[in-house]
Formats: structure tokens, sequence, C-alpha cells
């Protein structure tokens, strides 16, 4: 969808940015991935109060190794990004791109963990239901945003889809 709403340009930004927001996955996977068979093995012996604490030192962890990079990446997007490209003008227009996809990506890391208990419990009626609602609003943000704002748009669509999720 974005190659048709993009210019090359634009698209071209759009994967920089994104490729450097996916650390921060890098980072907080080994911990959903690493709690999930204990969360299943509480939830079916129904150890409300172990199930709990491991749910919180696993949502406190993928803070704490998501919250620093991410900070430092939307403080510093600009310097990280020209040390890595050597480019001073594609740093400028990428900055404000990577901020966005690290803020989205962050709250995904976020939803990491209370995933985990969700499928170790069973229940998967909640993101289905939620991802199906989200789908149309984030195709018409999409099609309203990325026309008007370009990337930003939908770096702006991807961190409110994240932040929605979130919440709910």
């Amino acid at each position: 969808m974005l190659t048709r709403l993009l210019t090359l340009e634009a698209f071209a930004h759009y994967p920089l940015a994104g490729a450097i927001a996916a650390v921060l996955n890098q980072l907080r996977g080994p911990v959903s991935q690493g709690v999930f068979p204990r969360l299943t093995q509480l939830a079916e012996s129904g150890d409300v109060a172990a199930s709990a604490a491991l749910y919180h030192k696993a949502s406190q962890l993928v803070a704490l190794v998501t919250v620093p990079p991410a900070a430092m990446l939307v403080a510093f997007a600009h310097p990280v990004l020209r040390a890595w490209t050597g480019d001073d003008v594609l740093a400028s227009a990428v900055a404000p791109l990577l901020q966005l996809l690290v803020i989205g990506s962050a709250f995904n890391s976020f939803l990491s963990v209370p995933y985990s208990l969700q499928l170790a419990h069973g229940w998967t009626k909640l993101s289905f239901v939620s991802n199906l609602v989200a789908l149309p609003l984030v195709l018409g943000g999409l099609l309203v945003f990325v026309p008007r704002f370009g990337a930003l748009g939908a770096a702006c669509v991807w961190a409110a889809y994240t932040g929605g999720a979130l919440l709910i």
C-alpha cells in the first residue's frame, strides 16, 4: 500500500527507519519467548499468584530492556542516523520518521508479555477482535494520513495503532 502512496524516496526512508526501530523487537523477544512456556504451565496448574508474579516481572524486564534504547533513539535519532549513514541530509529526513516508529515499536514491545499471557490461557479472542476492529481503522488512517503527510503519516498510524492496542 505504501509503495502506491509514497514517492520512491519517501518509501526508501521508511525501511531504513524501520530497521533501526526493529531492534526493540530483538531486545524484548527473548523475554516474551522465555516466559511463555512457564506462563502456560502456570495457567494450566491454576496458580494465579505465581502467574501474576511472573507476568509482572517479565513486563518489568521488557520495560527495562526496551525503554532506555527507545528513549535514546527518540532523543538522538538524528545523530544515530548520521553516524550510521554518514549522510546529514538523509539523517535529517529520516529522524522524525525513526522517532515515531520507535515509539510504536516500544508500545508493541510492551504488548508482548500480555499477549503471551493471553495465549497461555488460550484466550485469543481479545487479540482477534481488537485486530479485526483495528484493520479498517489502520487502512483508513493510511489512506487519509499518508497522502497528506507521507511516510510520517504511516508512522503516526503505526504509533497510534500500537498505542491503542496497549490501552486495550
